[in-house]
């Protein structure tokens, strides 16, 4: 316990911090506990020594709570939370800078065929604390942090080509600025498994409460400058000529993976590199780590080394520098750990102590969680962990597996090519067994947060490393050489170039096949703890005296019943209709009794992939790993271009759409991408019906089945309409039919249309004869896949007999449908 003490505290406190994230105590009932345990530790410390430990921790656990609520809750009544809403409100207000600014380059997508990289905006980002806001003329004190987007409409280089300019005037770290923009709070998600930036936001440090975007960069204007602390202003301006240098020395505006490796600055990174990163397990070369702080200290001791330096004086420079770094790098958690494992690390030689990891791992993970509590439930945070906690603990158990025993002959031979190949073969086991240990240790979690396994990444690891040490080396060193020199810097600039080259070309070519790498369900948070105690157990079953041999087994057939439980398609007695939040779009989702679904449409004109960020995640969070049948209703992008996301995470069995759409050049892409991915196809119209779903019939209702009628039709008017009937229950599917395809329907169903639920046509954009169609349909509830103001006034007067249902108000609207009736239930 002594020996171990900074263990069990952070644990407490960390404990502490689950529950009140968990639980979410009112804070003056948590901090009235905090004090009562406080008082009875002082007055029992000295009489009941037996169970001082007890209220120690109890005391440290509700420490954690109750600094967490503290932290994560705003407590000042002129919080800029309590402020604003959702709602975007054109406002002013006054703060100060207090991070570097980031350049962004977003890929706008539009309404021509699936291609989204269309054109290339450039934006600003900013983080200010904000210290008034102007409300009827009239400046008033508030606090919070702003997260602000600047939209350059014109920007300019200076004439080292580095930075842009806003109005003649660069803004950095410090300045005091006004701006004019859209203020609002961020929206919380509203599809079942979608990302929550609201919370993410909130938790990130500092706190962000609002976002503001500025139209126009004329909107910011200067105040004051250098308003923060000097310290911070210098190392930013030295992170500045750092980027400043590496873009020089490189002689490329966007040197690809190099800033990233060295600085953390993942801006420059191209989305595709960025998403081969991540299907190869090997994201963590990116993100700055334990990996990077410790080669720019074995740099670092090498230095010294060579220069004869006291070894007390090398660790005080040694401390101070990786703070720099820390500082440098924008001291995310991982970079974190590992600044604080050295700083410990180096304060134990120069006082003569003993250097204990687990103290020195629980010490930083105290340091992070006292910093900013909320961290615990960062993925970056756990992960950054969970891999160092499982090399200390898996790594040396595992190597004696890997090493091969050299023979006698070996062992008498001092050749140099038997040395070589007994370096390669320790280099080979140790990264192994480091690489299998950290994979096997952050797997889950990894599954759990981003839906991913990629197995290649241990073999990779060794591949890879080689070079991302060769990188970082002389990236360190051409960096700080050519900020001062900069011809010195030119050979390790290039050097650093063929490695980046090198390793982007290596982790492309090893995603270009899904076998290495595969989509994962949401796993659950009691699969999750499961998984760690029984590796707890397996680790300590010596300790504990279990057989090692009964521990695998239980390991393998709890594995076993995991595996086989999501294989089993449980029989449903329900039909389940999910029409998701999807901005101006369509992608509804139904599961049928018999366990088969159907996706109609996937699409948005949102400036995101729908597919990848919305109907992705909602699939993993119902366990869908298979979708029976695709339907596309149309060529419309707002109704398809978030189906090649899709058709890449998820097994599909049929694609099905129309003859115009398949001829259109977008449909025509969809069903060759289907084909290459080993998708059926096949084409719809009206009279047709989509089989394999027992007792429930789908009718097709449109688009004519006379190619030539179908011709004459607008494209919205061409679109596929389906009717389900399920339980004698019937839902109507519209799509983005118009006048004349609603005067089509009409004319050819009139009696044979009547609905209990409606998915209204065209996003409920006005028609003339909206009201017509509802009046034959007489649905009891009318749903409308469209943003908050996007149906028309005309057509929810013609559902007014109806219950409506907005996705751009309610979020997803899921309808299930049973034989005692229909339940209808929004997302908030």
């Amino acid at each position: 316990m002594n020996r171990y003490f900074i263990v069990v505290i952070t644990i407490s406190f960390a404990l502490g911090i689950f529950l009140d994230n968990l639980l979410n105590v009112y804070f003056r009932f948590s901090f009235l506990i905090f004090a009562s345990l406080a008082v009875g530790f002082v007055l029992l410390f000295y009489k009941f020594k037996n169970i001082r430990s007890i209220i120690c921790v109890a005391l440290i656990i509700t420490s954690g709570f109750t600094y967490h609520h503290y932290r994560s809750y705003p407590t000042s009544q002129n919080s800029i939370e309590n402020l604003i809403s959702e709602d975007r409100t054109l406002t002013k207000i006054k703060g100060i800078i207090i991070r570097p600014l980031v350049v962004k380059s977003r890929f706008n997508q539009f309404p021509t065929g699936l291609s989204r990289v269309a054109k290339e905006n450039k934006s600003i980002i900013f983080l200010i604390r904000a210290e008034a806001v102007k409300i009827k003329n009239k400046w008033v004190p508030i606090s919070g942090i702003v997260r602000g987007t600047i939209y350059l409409n014109y920007f300019h280089k200076s004439k080292d080509n580095t930075y842009l300019s806003l109005q003649h005037q660069d803004l950095q770290y410090g300045d005091k600025i006004e701006i004019t923009g859209n203020i609002f709070s961020p929206r919380p998600p509203t599809n079942p498994g979608q990302f929550d930036y609201k919370k993410y936001l909130c938790r990130s440090e500092p706190p962000i409460r609002a976002l503001i975007s500025v139209a126009d960069p004329s909107n910011v204007k200067l105040l004051s400058r250098n308003n923060e602390s000097l310290i911070f202003r210098y190392i930013f301006s030295l992170r500045k000529k750092f980027l400043n240098t590496i873009y020089s020395v490189t002689g490329q505006s966007k040197p690809s993976i190099l800033t990233s490796l060295l600085l953390g600055e993942r801006e420059d990174v191209q989305p595709q590199v960025m998403d081969a990163f991540i299907k190869s397990g090997t994201i963590h070369f990116l993100a700055i780590s334990g990996l990077h702080v410790g080669i720019l200290v074995v740099v670092a001791n090498l230095i010294f080394l060579i220069l004869s330096v006291n070894t007390k004086v090398s660790g005080y420079i040694i401390i101070v520098l990786v703070i720099v770094y820390a500082i440098l790098t924008g001291m995310k958690p991982p970079v974190l750990r590992a600044t604080i494992m050295v700083v410990v690390y180096y304060v134990a030689i120069i006082l003569n102590r003993r250097w204990n990891t687990p103290c020195g791992i629980a010490a930083a993970a105290m340091f992070i969680l006292i910093r900013n509590p909320s961290e615990l439930f960062n993925a970056g945070f756990q992960l950054s962990f969970l891999s160092i906690t499982g090399i200390l603990l898996m790594a040396h158990r595992i190597e004696p597996y890997l090493q091969r025993t050299p023979g006698l002959e070996e062992r008498l031979c001092n050749s140099l090519s038997t040395k070589i190949l007994h370096f390669f073969e320790i280099y080979c086991a140790k990264t192994l067994s480091v690489s299998i240990a950290a994979w096997l240790a952050v797997a889950p979690v990894s599954a759990f947060y981003f839906h991913i396994i990629a197995p290649l990444s241990i073999p990779l690891n060794i591949v890879i490393f080689p070079l991302i040490w060769l990188a970082l080396v002389s990236g360190f060193i051409f960096m700080t050489v050519g900020s001062i020199f900069l011809f010195l810097a030119v050979p390790f600039a290039w050097i650093a170039t063929i490695a980046d080259y090198i390793i982007i070309k290596i982790i492309s070519f090893s995603t270009i096949s899904h076998v290495t790498f595969f989509y994962t369900c949401s796993l659950t948070a009691a699969w999750l703890v499961l998984y760690y105690i029984l590796g707890m157990v397996l680790i300590n079953s010596e300790r504990l005296k279990l057989r090692r041999s009964r521990v695998i087994i239980i390991v393998l057939l709890t594995g076993s019943v995991y595996f086989f439980s999501n294989l089993i398609d449980s029989e449903k007695d329900q039909l389940r209709l999910t029409c998701l939040d999807v901005g101006h779009g369509s992608a509804v989702f139904i599961e049928f009794p018999n366990g088969k679904n159907l996706l109609f449409d996937c699409g948005s004109f949102s400036n995101y992939d729908i597919g990848k960020w919305i109907v992705a995640p909602f699939l993993w969070k119902q366990r869908i790993k298979k979708i029976d049948t695709v339907v596309i209703s149309h060529q419309d992008t707002d109704h398809c271009n978030g189906l090649p996301s899709i058709m890449e995470r998820f097994k599909i069995g049929t694609l099905l759409t129309t003859k115009r759409c398949s001829i259109s050049a977008t449909g025509n892409k969809l069903l060759q991408s289907a084909k290459t991915n080993g998708i059926k196809t096949g084409m719809i119209s009206a009279g047709d019906e989509v089989t394999g779903y027992e007792n429930t019939k789908i009718a097709v209702l449109n688009p004519p089945n006379d190619p030539a009628i179908a011709s004459l039709l607008s494209v919205n008017d061409a679109s596929s309409v389906l009717k389900i009937n399920c339980f004698g229950y019937v839902v109507l599917l519209c799509a983005d039919i118009e006048e004349d395809g609603i005067n089509r329907l009409v004319l050819y169903y009139k009696n044979n249309i009547n609905s209990d639920i409606i998915i209204v046509p065209h996003h409920g954009r006005h028609s003339n004869n909206s009201n017509i169609l509802a009046d034959h349909v007489k649905p009891e509830y009318a749903v409308i896949s469209a943003k908050d103001q996007g149906p028309s006034e005309s057509t929810i007067e013609a559902y007014k007999n109806a219950k409506i249902l907005q996705t751009g108000r309610s979020g997803a609207i899921t309808v299930t449908i049973k034989e005692t009736g229909i339940n209808v239930a929004p997302f908030y």
